[in-house]
C-alpha cells in the first residue's frame, strides 16, 4: 500500500515508513507521575531550575515547560521530561548528593520534543531537548515560523526524523545540531552516519552544524 501511494505521489520518503510496518506495539503503560504523587508548583519550578541550569538552559523556561505538561515533578524532587502530547516515554532525572543530575529513559518515544515545520528547504535535528533549550534565549516553544524547520528529539530515534521528512516534503536538507561538527562525539558522529545512510535514495543532504550557528543569520553549516 505504501509503496502505491509513494508511487503516486511521487514521494519516495513515505517508504521509510515501511521501517516501522509490522512493529509489535508495546502495551501502553503511562509515566506521567501522578497528580498525588506531583510536588507543589513552587518547588516544582526550583528544582526544575536547578535541572535547567545544570544543562546550560534558561532556568526560567522552567514555568513554559510545567504550564506545557512536558516536565513534571514528584515529591521527593524527581523531574520527568516528556516528547509533546506522549505519555509513554519520559526521560527521568535525579539530583545525586554531589549536586549533578543522572538521566534514565523510560518507555519509548512516538513523538518529538518539539516539532516546527520552517519556511526554507533545510531543517535543524536537535538530538535531545537541552541541545535546543540551550540556544533558546525567549519563548522556548515559538509560534511563528523561523526560516529552518526544527525537530527536537528526545533521543537518537531515526523513526522520528523518518515521520518528520515525509511530512516536510520540501526539505532538502537536514542540519544535526552539535556543540563541534570538526569533532562530534561518538554518539553524535553514529547518528549523522545512520541518518546519511538511511536517506541516501530519498534526495535529502545530511550535514553537521555548530550549536552557535542555528541563530538567525549565523550562515550555513559545515557538510560532511
Amino acid at each position: 500500500f505504501l509503496e502505491a501511494i509513494a508511487e503516486i505521489n511521487g514521494n519516495k520518503r513515505l517508504l521509510l515508513l515501511q521501517q516501522e510496518g509490522g512493529t509489535v506495539k508495546r502495551t501502553f503503560t503511562s509515566f506521567y507521575i501522578p497528580k498525588t504523587e506531583r510536588e507543589q508548583p513552587k518547588p516544582s519550578l526550583q528544582h526544575l531550575s536547578d535541572l535547567l541550569r545544570f544543562r546550560g538552559a534558561q532556568p526560567e523556561f522552567a514555568d513554559a515547560l510545567l504550564k506545557s505538561g512536558q516536565a513534571q515533578v514528584s515529591r521527593g524532587g524527581m523531574i520527568r521530561l516528556f516528547a509533546k502530547n506522549d505519555e509513554i516515554g519520559s526521560l527521568e532525572f535525579v539530583k545525586s548528593q554531589d549536586q549533578s543530575w543522572s538521566v534514565t529513559k523510560i518507555g519509548s518515544f512516538s513523538k518529538p520534543f518539539f516539532a516546527q515545520q520552517g519556511t526554507s528547504n533545510s531543517a535543524d535535528v536537535y538530538i535531545d531537548p537541552f541541545a535546543f533549550m540551550s540556544q533558546r534565549r525567549k519563548d522556548l516553544f515559538p509560534t511563528s515560523k523561523a526560516n529552518n524547520g526544527q525537530l527536537v528529539l528526545m533521543s537518537q530515534d531515526p523513526a522520528i526524523v523518518d515521520i518528520f521528512v515525509t511530512e516536510n516534503r520540501h526539505v532538502a536538507k537536514l542540519r544535526l545540531v552539535t556543540f563541534d561538527p570538526k569533532n562530534p562525539t561518538r554518539n553524535e558522529l553514529n547518528f549523522f552516519n545512520l541518518l546519511q545512510s538511511r536517506y541516501t535514495d530519498t534526495g535529502l543532504n545530511i550535514e553537521l552544524i555548530a550549536h552557535s550557528r542555528t541563530m538567525p543569520n549565523r550562515g550555513l553549516g559545515i557538510e560532511r
